[in-house]
């Protein structure tokens, strides 16, 4: 880290480790996730941000925090992904392919309100495709694992998450 970035250095290698870790957290969660206040936190973020070390996305009222090692051609998929029920509702999806929303939520344990709404953002970001039946079904988009699995929740992860739910 740079000059102005080894003030301070234990905070900053705490969240960079986090957000390495974790790519795409939103700034609330992470504050959780290591302790700091928040306007500490939002400190340690400028600086990071300054040297280049994190990205910071905003989607709606969420900041998400990626590593400055993920492609910026992924960062709007992957805030996508953290979005609503979190990368559970993606997994679901590539998990059970044809799903219907009210189906989705009895699997994610959340409301069709808010699986629709993520349904849709997930659809417009790329990361999943609606059928033409009605109810519609829904399918993941070939670029969906790829995203999961830069969020560290591969398949495997995300299906240990659904069958303890």
């Amino acid at each position: 880290m740079g000059s102005k970035a080894d003030a301070g250095s234990d905070a900053r290698r705490q969240l960079l480790e986090t957000v390495e870790g974790h790519p795409g957290l939103d700034k609330s969660v992470l504050c959780r996730a290591t302790g700091l206040g928040w306007g500490t936190l939002s400190y340690h973020l400028e600086v990071l941000q300054a040297s280049g070390l994190v990205k910071l996305r905003s989607l709606g009222r969420q900041t998400n925090v990626f590593s400055a090692q993920i492609p910026d051609s992924q960062l709007r998929a992957l805030a996508a992904l953290r979005q609503g029920a979190g990368p559970v509702l993606p997994a679901a999806v590539q998990r059970v392919p044809g799903l219907t929303v009210r189906e989705l939520a009895a699997t994610v344990g959340a409301s069709p309100k808010v699986v629709r709404r993520q349904l849709g953002l997930l659809g417009s970001r790329g990361l999943v495709r609606a059928g033409r039946s009605r109810p519609a079904q829904f399918h993941p988009a070939p670029r969906l694992l790829q995203a999961l699995r830069l969020l560290g929740e591969g398949p495997d992860v995300a299906n240990n998450r659904l069958s303890r739910r």
